[in-house]
């Protein structure tokens, strides 16, 4: 599909139920966990190619064993994301190193910041991924936090974010943006209806015209997808940067991953 790549396909089938298991989808990549007491109080935990401590992957994460359990478990999933997204960028006997602020969990490492964020952005994905919070998003913050096993910190960050907020509030209609919307879907399959070329279909000004506008447009290109599946796949990747559809994916397959993904994040019904 795109050439954008979620790093969380790998394990997108061990996130289907509460608690996540966050000892299984570390066996499932072959990573080794470690609890360490020479960790000092500044440093959450780490990533490292270690061949002594090392899993069948070649790393292996120690996490503070002095922390909490809520603060050990995003540590743990912290340091997964930079598995999944920053592992080819350590050569053996290097680790990445997070520090933190006692009691807060939002780590810096040696690292640049964006590298930080996304790590981050892939904990929150693996403790408290959308479809199972979609559910219970309007249960008390205690509950939450027990059902996932989380802090109160990360879930109400989690319950800030935009797609948070989103399924919380539902989606105010917009009917100019609404009325924008079908002219320009209608515009495009007319004028491209004769075209076999997928480049050319999207390179049409009313295709970019849609993306351009953002995502506040999703709500309505994800109810366009599901009642009528076109192209609009490079659209929602162009919009989201994100990918949920498995490599090798057919067409309908792909189409699926998408309706999927909209509707943990509140954009379908």
């Amino acid at each position: 599909m795109s050439s954008v790549v979620n790093p969380l396909a790998r394990i997108r089938h061990l996130l289907n139920a509460l608690p996540i298991d966050l000892p299984g989808i570390a066996r499932e990549l072959g990573i080794n966990i470690w609890k360490s007491k020479s960790l000092p109080e500044n440093v959450a935990g780490k990533l490292t190619r270690d061949p002594k401590k090392a899993g069948p992957s070649g790393f292996a994460i120690f996490v503070r064993a002095d922390d909490t359990f809520v603060r050990q478990r995003f540590t743990i999933a912290h340091e997964i994301g930079h598995f999944l997204l920053h592992a080819h960028l350590l050569a053996e006997g290097e680790e990445i190193v997070d520090k933190g602020e006692p009691r807060k969990e939002l780590y810096r490492s040696n690292l640049s910041d964006s590298k930080e964020q996304r790590a981050n952005s892939v904990a929150a994905e693996i403790l408290m991924p959308w479809n199972l919070l979609r559910p219970l998003i309007n249960e008390r913050k205690a509950k939450l936090e027990v059902l996932f096993e989380v802090s109160r910190t990360m879930l109400d960050i989690r319950l800030d974010s935009h797609v948070g907020r989103r399924l919380k509030r539902g989606v105010p209609p917009n009917p100019a943006l609404e009325a924008e919307f079908k002219a320009l879907v209608e515009k495009w399959r007319n004028e491209t209806e004769h075209l076999s070329s997928v480049k050319r279909m999207i390179e049409h000004p009313a295709y970019e015209r849609i993306i351009r506008i953002g995502s506040k447009v999703l709500p309505m290109l994800f109810r366009e997808l599901n009642e009528r599946p076109d192209h609009w796949l490079v659209a929602l990747n162009a919009i989201t940067h994100e990918d949920p559809a498995p490599e090798g994916s057919t067409f309908r397959e792909a189409v699926g991953a998408w309706l999927a993904w909209g509707r943990d994040r509140g954009y379908l019904n």
